[in-house]
């Protein structure tokens, strides 16, 4: 017979244990209500905005519909205003009849349809709002929810069957039901369960749990704008998510329209992998999503994903995805220069473990790799000394058009590693810089039949044509078509006009009709002896100066280090950097973090070809381009670096030109030549013709022209 218990002593326990079981469930319990408020604050910001918007716009932009109406009686008049206007008070304005009213109303009304379709949501701390803070409060909230519910998942794989325990046991907390207990023993040994997990570690858990959820649901205003601006990106992803959970009447539809290229069958072979995304620390985009997906289902791929978009985020989420298939070795090939980004990365947004195969460490880290697996990360001068028989899962070629050069070395080690691959990821931002021909020889070293069928295309090549044959290996999307919130990027043309001192130095430069003169006219403003003869220097001054009083940070690129310098040497200890070829990727990344962190307004110094690759520097919001450069991808991958997905605030890009001199000539020829890579590779097309400037012949034509 058992020992008589206290029952006074389990009933209380049983109380305990019903409280907490309330506590935990409660922990467990997301409210719905959040999607819904999360909904309607977006709807609201948009409409904020479409409001702010049509309030800004006069009727003069209904001109372009050409409906026959007299619309100059109402040009002083904003869209809005007509909007909001009854036709028969617009039919009284005089010039305005009734039946140019109804015209005009009807124009209106499409005018404002059209620009709400295509509305985007500007979610930024440089535009808060009651409505976007309201939704940022919504989601952070959400999202801390769900996150402290998942936390609490592992709690209950430690606790029994609470229904059946509770049953068992009451027994042993009332004498009735003891006294005609037939098991007493078991109830005794339920009961003993209750009291070990009201005396263990998880009522401490419990209570961490709670003070986590009360600190989300007090967060203040700061706290949650904050939250934003360090992920953006996860927000965004969330409020994609409500959006697809909620019915459709009244929901935002996604643009898919980038998926156009792809034919019934390869799409539905792609959007039906299984993705296995545990380990992976952030949210995916949807468009994301299909990136990873496109990559697993495909194999050998050439993803040219608009730089700034996440392809990192996309190919760290394919390796996540494999590894938990039960796949071990992965390599990722890359610039030196960003070997340490990838490796941030990849511990930022998975378990994963990275090993940098670079510098005095490689071999151990090598060593680690193999005994640990995890990921490789080694770069291209370095290829030369991986050896692995081992048959690699999937291997990563980061800018990939550096290995376009069959003859190089460096594409000859990198296609060894690529041969003992599965699966080959080649990424690109700009895959085609100059000619057909360099992306041909990417999309030959992953699927070389479809080389044979772009060759077979009629001439002159057809875009949808080409598009539907690369679109097993290719794959593009541009920030315009996949990302709606993307904040503002403007791009602004300073024409400066030259100072006398620059004037007389550029002719004596046209006059001496070498190529090394030529050099100097393209860096003329940061060659004079005094800054306050310097157009340039004067106008980098003035535009950081206003940017600091902003708390803004600034980029500065140059071709030139000997412009950085100076430029460096004005700004003095407002300035960090600067990043050249010539410093290590350890320090590179030291310089952007001491930058990033900093607080107020700061200067980047950083040559273009040094600092236009791998750079993530979101907390830099206006970037000034020294002098204009011979291919516009050196000009885009450099913009890119602030430009990209974390990026909260507008973005403003100024580009310096000194009137009359050959900094007009390159801009407008640049124009000409972005003009073709946006009609080609930019939608998953090619063209053959170049787009990189010859700098002999641009020199012979200014030396010819030069009107100073």
């Amino acid at each position: 017979m058992s020992n008589k218990p206290s029952f006074s002593k389990n009933r209380a326990a049983i109380r305990r244990f019903k409280r907490l079981l309330k506590r935990y469930n409660a922990l467990q319990n997301v409210p719905d209500s959040y999607q819904k408020e999360i909904i309607d604050a977006q709807n609201r910001a948009i409409e904020e905005q479409m409001d702010r918007r049509l309030s800004s716009i006069k009727a003069d932009e209904l001109k372009k519909y050409r409906t026959g109406a007299r619309i100059q009686p109402i040009s002083n008049y904003s869209i809005k205003q007509i909007y909001n206007m009854p036709v028969s008070r617009l039919a009284n304005i005089k010039g305005i009849g009734p039946k140019s009213a109804n015209t005009i109303k009807n124009c209106v009304n499409t005018y404002v349809s059209d620009l709400r379709q295509n509305e985007r949501l500007n979610l930024s701390p440089d535009s808060k709002s009651i409505y976007t803070s309201k939704l940022v409060k919504s989601v952070y909230q959400y999202d801390k929810l769900n996150q402290i519910a998942e936390e609490g998942r592992s709690i209950k794989d430690e606790l029994p069957d609470e229904k059946e325990l509770i049953k068992k046991a009451k027994a042993a907390a009332h004498p009735v039901r003891w006294a005609f207990s037939e098991d007493k023993e078991t109830a005794l040994e339920h009961m003993n369960d209750i009291h070990r997990i009201l005396e263990s570690s998880l009522v401490t858990q419990i209570d961490q749990l709670e003070a986590k959820r009360s600190k989300a649901l007090k967060a203040a205003h700061d706290e949650y704008w904050k939250s934003f601006s360090d992920d953006p990106a996860r927000f965004h992803s969330l409020i994609e998510d409500c959006n697809s959970k909620q019915p459709q009447k009244g929901k935002r539809v996604e643009d898919k329209s980038y998926l156009d290229i792809f034919d019934a069958q390869l799409r539905y072979q792609i959007e039906r992998v299984e993705l296995n995304t545990e380990g992976l620390k952030c949210v995916l985009r949807p468009y994301q999503t299909f990136g990873v997906k496109y990559i697993l289902s495909r194999g050998n791929v050439l993803l040219g994903d608009e730089m700034g978009l996440g392809k990192t985020i996309e190919a760290i989420a394919a390796i996540v995805s494999l590894r938990n298939s039960g796949e071990t070795h992965f390599v990722v090939v890359c610039p030196a220069s960003v070997l340490i980004n990838w490796e941030r990365e990849i511990s930022k947004h998975s378990d994963l473990k990275g090993y940098v195969l670079h510098g005095s460490n490689y071999n151990e880290n090598f060593q680690s790799w193999i005994e640990n697996g995890g990921v490789a990360i080694t770069n291209f001068e370095n290829t030369s000394r991986f050896e692995y028989d081992g048959v690699i899962p999937l291997t990563v070629v980061d800018e990939a058009h550096y290995i376009k050069n069959y003859n190089a070395e460096r594409t000859k080690n990198t296609v060894m590693i690529l041969n003992r691959s599965k699966r080959r990821l080649l990424m690109s931002g700009t895959p085609l810089e100059n000619k057909l021909e360099e992306m041909v020889a990417l999309i030959n070293l992953l699927q070389p039949e479809i080389v044979g069928k772009i060759y077979k295309l009629p001439q002159p090549i057809d875009q949808q044509s080409f598009r539907r044959v690369v679109a097993p290996v290719y794959f593009r999307r541009t920030k315009d078509a996949v990302w709606k919130e993307m904040p503002d990027l403007q791009v602004v043309e300073d024409v400066l006009e030259l100072t006398q001192a620059e004037r007389n130095l550029y002719s004596e430069c046209v006059m001496q009709r070498t190529m090394a003169a030529f050099a100097k006219m393209r860096q003329i403003s940061f060659l004079v002896d005094n800054d306050d003869d310097s157009s340039k220097l004067r106008r980098i001054k003035e535009i950081c100066e206003q940017s600091f009083e902003n708390s803004r940070k600034v980029i500065v690129f140059s071709f030139y280090l000997d412009t950085i310098e100076r430029i460096q040497s004005m700004m003095g200890e407002n300035a960090f950097g600067p990043i050249t070829g010539a410093i290590s990727p350890e320090k590179r990344q030291q310089i952007i973090d001491e930058f990033s962190e900093k607080d107020g307004g700061a200067v980047l110094m950083s040559q273009i070809i040094a600092g236009g690759t791998g750079l993530n520097i979101q907390k830099a919001s206006v970037v000034i381009m020294c002098e204009p450069q011979y291919k516009p991808s050196i000009e885009n991958q450099a913009i890119a670096r602030a430009y990209r997905i974390g990026q909260t605030s507008n973005v403003t890009v100024y580009r310096l030109i000194g009137e009359k001199t050959v900094d007009e000539r390159i801009l407008q020829i640049l124009k000409e030549k972005q003009a073709l890579f946006d009609s080609y590779a930019d939608k998953s097309d090619s063209g053959e013709q170049s787009i990189q400037l010859n700098e002999k012949e641009l020199a012979e034509q200014e030396f010819n022209n030069s009107a100073l």
